[in-house]
């Protein structure tokens, strides 16, 4: 199934984690709803481990 984007944000680059964390009213919120931000980079870190487990894995399958 095709992924629908809005073509108005095909524009704008994809930010990175780090970007993310660096942009000042991101921090705001996070401050704001009590959000750590070691937590949420270990949070980002192991779904993003798992993330690349399961792609590994479904490349094996088709070998």
């Amino acid at each position: 199934m095709p992924r629908l984007v809005s073509r108005r944000l095909d524009c704008y680059p994809e930010l990175t984690v780090e970007e993310l964390l660096s942009d000042p009213v991101i921090r705001t919120v996070m401050m704001a709803d009590g959000v750590d931000e070691a937590q949420l980079r270990e949070l980002l870190d192991g779904r993003s481990r798992q993330q690349r487990a399961r792609k590994s894995e479904s490349i094996g399958k088709r070998i």
